[in-house]
């Protein structure tokens, strides 16, 4: 997989050729969509746990104000 350097060096995943100006993106940006992904869905989904019980929640807390 291609890198970027510079200042730092960016591990980057090939979106492949039709994605046009998209092709690559950054491993950070995909893993923090996944990761917001499976927090919505669980949001939304799994049963009910009391707030102070719920490590969700501190992870919620952390992705929505990057």
């Amino acid at each position: 997989m291609p890198f970027i350097t510079g200042d730092t060096e960016v591990l980057l995943v090939d979106n492949g050729p039709e994605a046009e100006e998209h092709r690559w993106m950054p491993v950070g940006q995909l893993l923090y969509v996944v990761v917001r992904f499976w927090l919505e869905f669980f949001e939304g989904y799994a049963p009910a746990v009391p707030p102070e019980d719920s490590t969700i929640v501190a992870l919620r807390e952390s992705v929505v104000d990057r």
